[in-house]
């Protein structure tokens, strides 16, 4: 049997997968304590800076041992990030402190698509974060080494930003010292949109400069092997606690010592074992990286690589192509179920583009590092490498521009479900069993493969209302393809277009939207359309605005972005109608006579039918526009709803008696804040609610709302009862 410790890591990792999907580690829950002051006593083990360069917050990781709230010890489980106020006292690391601060627990996602911070930080072991953190106490105890290291970054840190402009200097710190808090939003942006944020994860690249280059450096004077091997495997160790072990430098760092034991020891080096035994190592002591982004694409990255590229490496015959493509196309699809997973997208380019970027980074490395060295040794040679530097940043930016402005850059296929994945996998797993397969085959099987995530499910009318906080967004993705959008805004969520709304749309691959239907010109129904508007990277076919005058100063800013952008706005008054296929919707509210000045009475409302489903979007509809609203639907005959999506976040003031007694939902789906300071939902309304029978679904406890109908069935669900 070929590669036996290979097949035996393989088994535990498959083994430990298993066994994480079928008994999930649980999260961790203070209770009462979460948003209260407590006092957390413990082991600083990491310190870190977030924020720009020019005002960076310290961030200090504490191995508790001790946690108090209102006096009383409460029981806690994984590690703590402080967020230490300005003028606190910086704590030594491995010194005992105690700091003061308000608890605040991770949110888990409350949509499709959204990022999950309570999973993103419970992989790396952490399990709250305290506020506004004040260091009261601090006794004895250093680690002395990962103090003198941690200086040490903060030391280089500075070097650079005085060698370097800051765009230059954040680059440089993400890839030299792996700290990437510096790099501003539009720069990681267009690094993630080109493919090459990779780059600035500590990894191979490093270990094949620094470790590999020091090791042979030693050979070429005819050092001994073990020596050679100790020296150059301790100083990459120490090279990867300064940057704190990102899981990318654990795996590469890991790889670099079993290759360096294999020299030693006069055994042959193979790749695939080595991967196997550090991924088996790091599951064994830390499960949940199963769930974390970086350890996923990192290994998959190299698995690509080691055994993907030497099963198609052959094609190159037929094809005159480099080495340097079979490895990156090798990479861009071994990673991809894992880029999808997490990412919803990726670029198309960047296999070509990562051609010129690789060595090119190789280049910016040595040079920053000369630079840095230069700085201190002889400082007027210091230009020439960090001119060197400022090239290939500018080679960078250059084609990732370029690149971007190419059409169909982003393939956004979303999210993938499991047997896609796995059906993926399996596709690949035939292509590395069948080494006597002919490349016609191969071929067939890896554009098999990719069209796996081709696949989506369009049966049937799904209705999504996401959880956006204060405010209201309703997705309608139909039966035939297309996609309409009612509502997107926020007052309690900041950037709820970037950090909600498109990636509920990522996640289901809908880069179009054929309508968005706003219903008033309120900030928490309009201000993520807006942001979708600014950003560009969804199409947005048409905009519809209620007619009324009382509106339209209002939609200033949108009329604007939708003028920039060449997107047609449609007026909505009462009477309109849409068709697509089974599914109609008409607008019932407001016609032009209605002369009422108040937005929230002026919103429109539609009304959406398919089969015997039917179902009623009221905006902020209430007073006089609930009465004309009413009087409409009793002269269109549309009765006993569905689906109701509640007024004005379940105001006192809205969705009166007589309205429900009418209407009769089956369900009631009521878009608030939790916490809000209006008292949304009001427990009167709740009260209407319950005589008149309907269920109700408030998005702050149920997260998005999702409900599905084949038009005669319909199942409905909250995404956080998943």
């Amino acid at each position: 049997m070929k590669r036996p410790l290979a097949a035996v890591c393989l088994a535990f990792i498959l083994l430990t997968a298993v066994r994480v999907w079928l008994h999930p580690p649980a999260y961790a829950s203070y209770g009462k304590a979460s948003g209260g002051e407590v006092y957390l006593t413990g082991h600083v083990y990491a310190k870190e800076y977030k924020g720009s360069h020019g005002a960076p917050v310290l961030i200090i990781y504490v191995k508790p041992k001790e946690l108090l709230f209102q006096k009383e010890s409460i029981p806690f489980s994984d590690n703590f990030i402080c967020i230490l106020q300005d003028g606190s006292r910086e704590p030594v690391i491995g010194s005992l402190v105690t700091v003061r601060g308000i608890l605040e627990m991770y949110e888990p996602a409350a949509n499709p698509g959204q990022f999950d911070e309570r999973s993103y930080y419970a992989a790396l072991g952490i399990s709250a974060r305290i506020n506004r953190a004040e260091t009261i106490a601090e006794d004895g105890g250093r680690k002395v080494l990962k103090e003198a290291l941690w200086k040490c970054r903060v030391f280089l840190g500075k070097g650079l930003e005085k060698i370097f402009d800051g765009r230059d200097a954040a680059l440089l710190k993400g890839m030299l010292l792996g700290d990437r808090n510096a790099m501003d939003a539009g720069t990681k942006k267009l690094y993630q949109k080109a493919g090459i944020m990779h780059i600035f994860a500590v990894s191979g690249l490093h270990i094949t400069l620094l470790g590999m280059g020091l090791y042979r450096l030693l050979g070429k004077i005819h050092a001994p092997v073990v020596p050679s091997a100790c020296l150059s495997g301790s100083i990459m160790v120490l090279y990867g606690m300064m940057i704190g072990f990102p899981v990318s430098s654990m795996r590469a760092i890991g790889m670099f010592l079993l290759w360096l034991t294999a020299k030693c020891i006069g055994r042959t080096y193979d790749a695939p074992t080595a991967l196997s035994v550090c991924a088996a190592f790091l599951l064994a002591g830390h499960p949940r990286y199963l769930y974390h982004a970086g350890f996923l694409l990192s290994f998959s990255a190299v698995y690509g690589a080691a055994v993907l590229k030497p099963a198609i490496q052959p094609c190159r015959k037929l094809f005159p192509l480099s080495d340097s493509f079979f490895m990156a196309f090798a990479i861009a699809v071994f990673t991809l179920p894992v880029q999808l997973y997490f990412y919803y997208e990726t670029p198309v380019y960047a296999m070509f583009f990562n051609l010129a970027v690789i060595p090119l980074a190789g280049i910016a490395l040595v040079s920053g590092a000369a630079a840095l060295v230069l700085s201190f040794l002889l400082p007027s040679a210091a230009a020439l490498p960090a001119y060197l530097v400022h090239l290939v940043f500018s080679s960078y930016e250059a084609g990732g521009n370029f690149f971007g402005a190419l059409p169909a850059n982003l393939w956004t296929a979303g999210k993938p479900a499991l047997w896609q994945m796995l059906g993926f996998y399996l596709l690949i797993g035939f292509i590395l069993l069948g080494k006597k397969l002919r490349w016609r085959y191969k071929a067939g099987l890896l554009c098999g493969a990719l069209l796996l995530f081709g696949i989506k499910d369009r049966e049937g009318l799904c209705i999504t209302f996401l959880d956006v906080g204060q405010g209201d967004c309703v997705c309608i993705e139909l039966p035939d393809g297309g996609v309409w959008l009612y509502d997107g805004g926020s007052t309690s969520v900041s950037g709820v277009g970037t950090y909600r709304i498109e990636p509920f749309l990522k996640s289901k691959g809908i880069t179009r939207l054929d309508a968005v239907f706003v219903s008033h010109a309120d900030e928490d129904h309009m201000n993520g359309v807006e942001e979708l508007l600014r950003e560009g990277s969804t199409e947005i076919a048409l905009l519809g605005l209620p007619c009324t005058e009382a509106q339209k100063d209002g939609f200033a800013g949108l009329l604007a972005l939708a003028r920039e952008r060449q997107i047609p706005v449609l007026w909505l008054e009462a009477g309109m109608e849409w068709q697509s296929g089974e599914v109609s919707m008409g607008c019932l509210h407001p016609d032009r006579a209605f002369g009422w000045n108040d937005t929230n009475a002026a919103s429109a409302v539609l009304s959406l039918s398919y089969g015997s489903f039917s179902m009623l979007l009221s905006g902020d509809v209430e007073g006089k526009g609930e009465e004309a609203l009413l009087r409409q639907l009793q002269s269109e005959g549309i009765e006993k709803l569905s689906v109701l999506k509640v007024a004005h976040h379940g105001s006192r003031y809205a969705t009166g008696e007589a309205f429900l007694e009418y209407t009769i939902p089956q369900f009631a789906i009521i878009s608030a804040g939790q916490n809000n300071g209006y008292g949304h939902p009001h427990k009167e309304l709740l009260a209407r609610l319950a005589v008149c029978g309907a269920d109700v679904m408030v998005t702050y406890e149920t997260g998005a709302v999702i409900v599905r109908t084949d038009g005669e069935r319909m199942r409905i669900k909250g995404f956080l009862g998943d």
